[in-house]
């Protein structure tokens, strides 16, 4: 089967809709060309029955899908960008470097990027906590996008780029990326925490935490109690009987913000390159696999605010690790929220005004 010329590109999902035809069989349809609803879209359907069926158009995720299968990085796989000696201290050694944020990315989102440097990831503040962050992305589909991306990766040098296509489909491969990464050139690393560019972590509040967790054996996040596999083919969410023959996925953090110790990570890593583990597109799902292999337990925290929607109330950035979803602009600004809390005396008085704000 060819490869479609838009797979993997960012945002390619976004005015395409999957259908089935009267064979089950999955077609594509772009609502552009719909007229001006679902119910316009679905009379068009049932007219054009007839030629759908004559003429199917694949899912997108048959032709993903064929390019995924082992569940670890290509055979061809190499670093585009590499910040090699991120987490190297002036003795050449990483010994001293306590956590690892590992930013999921897309190689467009040069606000989500900015806005972090400008907050919570600056590199100041982390290597005060003897913290590093890097961001993982894909290759875009233009040359514009990957020029841009040189200049950034060479004026912040933390940029992680794989040479494999930016795709929702491709998650998981960001974060084995990483995985490989931090095998090669942070293997001393006490931690690793896995993020998302849209979300907010209060590294004052993490700071904190980390000196209450476990060395070892350390799989720490917001805990999803056995997800349902999605078995629609039209879904980019799709994962084959072949990949996981199971209904329901084991227990997992869900992948906004999750903490895994120096150990696990390795171990992880190790396991998912010797073998073929199956692709699983869930990639907060498929680490949760991998951890139950290695039986390392999921460990609950309900300081991590993960939801569907942005998140605007001042309180929950300021009492919780970490929040997902934001923008750039909420980060900012609940950042400079975090740092005037410094500057007052009753910190509690303050976080309550802050609150009463927000619910107005």
């Amino acid at each position: 089967m060819s490869r479609s010329p838009d797979i993997g590109i960012p945002g390619w999902w976004e005015g395409v809709r999957c259908l089935r035809n009267i064979h089950g069989e999955c077609e594509v349809r772009n609502q552009s060309t719909d007229t001006n609803s679902d119910i316009a879209h679905s009379n068009q359907t049932v007219l054009n029955r007839d030629d759908s069926v004559n003429n199917p158009i694949p899912c997108p995720i048959d032709e993903i899908q064929t390019n995924t299968t082992i569940g670890h990085l290509p055979a061809d796989f190499t670093f585009i960008n590499n910040p090699r000696r991120k987490c190297e201290c002036s003795d050449g050694t990483t010994k001293s470097v306590n956590f690892l944020v590992g930013i999921v990315s897309q190689a467009s989102r040069f606000e989500f990027r900015a806005a972090l440097r400008d907050s919570w990831a600056n590199e100041s503040l982390l290597n005060h906590l003897s913290a590093r962050a890097v961001f993982l992305v894909g290759a875009p589909q233009t040359q514009e996008i990957q020029n841009q991306l040189n200049k950034e990766s060479e004026q912040y040098d933390d940029v992680i780029q794989g040479n494999f296509k930016e795709s929702y489909r491709y998650l998981t491969l960001k974060t084995i990326m990483f995985f490989r990464w931090v095998y090669i050139y942070c293997s001393h690393v006490n931690y690793i925490i896995k993020s998302q560019d849209d979300a907010f972590v209060n590294v004052k509040r993490l700071d904190s935490l980390m000196e209450t967790l476990p060395k070892t054996s350390l799989y720490f996040g917001n805990v999803l109690l056995r997800g349902a596999v999605n078995r629609d083919k039209c879904s980019r969410d799709y994962t084959s009987f072949e990949a996981y023959p199971y209904d329901m996925f084991p227990i997992y953090n869900l992948g906004a913000f999750y903490i895994l110790s120096g150990d696990v990570a390795s171990a992880g890593y190790e396991y998912i390159s010797s073998r073929n583990t199956g692709y699983v597109p869930s990639e907060d799902a498929y680490i949760g696999i991998i951890m139950s292999k290695l039986g390392v337990v999921a460990k609950h925290s309900n300081r991590i605010y993960v939801d569907a929607a942005v998140v605007e109330l001042p309180c929950i950035y300021i009492n919780n690790i970490a929040v997902h979803k934001s923008t750039p602009s909420l980060i900012l600004e609940y950042w400079a929220f975090i740092e005037k809390m410094q500057l007052f005396d009753d910190v509690s008085e303050y976080m309550n005004s802050l609150c009463r704000k927000g619910t107005k």
